[in-house]
Formats: C-alpha cells, sequence, structure tokens
C-alpha cells in the first residue's frame, strides 16, 4: 500500500474519533515498542486522540525492559484496560490470528499493523 493510500486509510478510520487503544503482541520487543510508539505519535499529533498502548504478558528481556525505561514508553496492561472506553483499536506487530496476543481475536479492531506473514 502508498503511503498515500495509507493516509487516506487511516483519516477514514480515525477522523472525529476522540481516543485510540494499541494493543502490542503479549512479550513486546524493540520493533513492537518503536512501532506503538511510531503509531501514537502519530494519531496524537494527526487525529488529537487520547492514545495507550497495552500488552498482556510480560517485558522479560533486559534490553526491552531498558528501552522502555530509557525511552519513558508508556504502557498499560491489558488486563487494566476496558477496551469499551477506547473508539478505535489497532494492533501493532500482531496479527488476530497469532496466540500471542493482548487482545481476544473476537475483539473489533480497525487497524493491523504487522510486518509478519499472514498466517
Amino acid at each position: 500500500m502508498s503511503a498515500e493510500k495509507l493516509k487516506t486509510e487511516l483519516d477514514l478510520i480515525f477522523e472525529g474519533q476522540s481516543s485510540c487503544l494499541i494493543a502490542l503482541h503479549s512479550f513486546p520487543d524493540p520493533d513492537a515498542l518503536a512501532s506503538g510508539m511510531g503509531l501514537k505519535y502519530y494519531l496524537e499529533n494527526r487525529f488529537s486522540l487520547d492514545v495507550s498502548i497495552a500488552y498482556g504478558g510480560l517485558i522479560g528481556r533486559a534490553e526491552n525492559r531498558t528501552m522502555v525505561k530509557v525511552l519513558d514508553i508508556p504502557l498499560k496492561k491489558m488486563e487494566r484496560i476496558k477496551l469499551s472506553a477506547y473508539d478505535r483499536i489497532a494492533m501493532v506487530d500482531a496479527q488476530p490470528t497469532q496466540k500471542n496476543l493482548a487482545l481476544d481475536e473476537e475483539e473489533p479492531c480497525q487497524v493491523i499493523i504487522d510486518h509478519h506473514p499472514v498466517k
């Protein structure tokens, strides 16, 4: 998908909304964390959305914990999230059919951004 087409699609999904939850996979690694922060920055600045980033498992590797700490990445645990509080849900570095998800695959998800092969 071209950058212009992606921008148009995102405009259709997020225009007029007030909040978005970005769901990472359960054990976020650097690409999930960076992608989540990049999307958060974009949505906050482009659409003035209130954006939260959530994960389900734990951040176990020392380098991942250090990344979160040093870059002050604002993460929430998925079990503390009330999904109905968000207008939109975006999934980053994951797909609904994967088992490594913090988000139930039955939950409506408007945006999926992932670099892994479709399963």
